[in-house]
């Protein structure tokens, strides 16, 4: 997922995704943004509360005959108030909330054999560090979480920074997992095992 030098989605793609008008080309990006990104998933929850509310006003002012638009007008007002007063309810809960809290930052390294299994808590957001110093340099990898079965959990890009790659997860459930490094040709680079407990 790129999205330049900004870390989130900006608010006008906010508003076009949850009305459902994001060109499909950046409809993915976007989605895999949102898998891994709680303050952009919760600012999608706000505009989904948002958008119905506006569209059901807007329907009944044009239903409303003219005398009754003023009427209307301050139903308006209050409706909107209210809209405001949840969203800004719904970001001081997310916010608040106990369960939220920073991801739990995973420093990983590529062993062969039965090397030193990195462990992280079951149920936090990661953030996952890998080193990637002897690879040769590329603008981009493509990442992959896959369970012990070999089935992907997650999947995203990430810039390689420093030589260190460094990219945010969700949460992972207990078990064994392994996150496989590809290059831009699709080819397997590295494999890092992580156990989740």
């Amino acid at each position: 997922m790129n999205f330049g030098e900004r870390r989130h989605i900006v608010e006008d793609e906010i508003e076009q995704y949850s009305l459902g008008r994001i060109p499909t080309e950046r409809l993915a990006a976007i989605e895999e943004h949102l898998l891994v990104c709680e303050a952009c998933q919760s600012r999608v929850q706000e505009a989904d509360c948002y958008a119905p509310a506006m569209r059901k006003a807007a329907e009944e002012m044009r239903r409303q005959p003219s005398s009754g638009r003023r009427v209307f007008g301050l139903r308006l007002a209050h409706a909107m108030a209210g809209v405001a007063f949840f969203a800004l309810a719904l970001v001081g809960w997310e916010v608040s909330r106990p369960g939220i809290v920073t991801p739990y930052p995973v420093a990983l390294e590529a062993t062969r054999g039965e090397g030193v299994l990195r462990k992280a808590p079951a149920g936090r957001n990661l953030e996952l560090q890998l080193d990637v110093a002897t690879l040769a340099a590329q603008p981009s990898y493509r990442m992959e979480v896959v369970d012990a079965t070999g089935r992907a959990v997650w999947s995203g890009q990430a810039s390689s920074r420093n030589s260190k790659l460094t990219v945010s997860t969700a949460p992972l459930g207990t078990g064994y997992y392994f996150i496989r490094v590809y290059g831009a040709d699709g080819a397997l680079l590295r494999e890092y095992g992580l156990e989740v407990a």
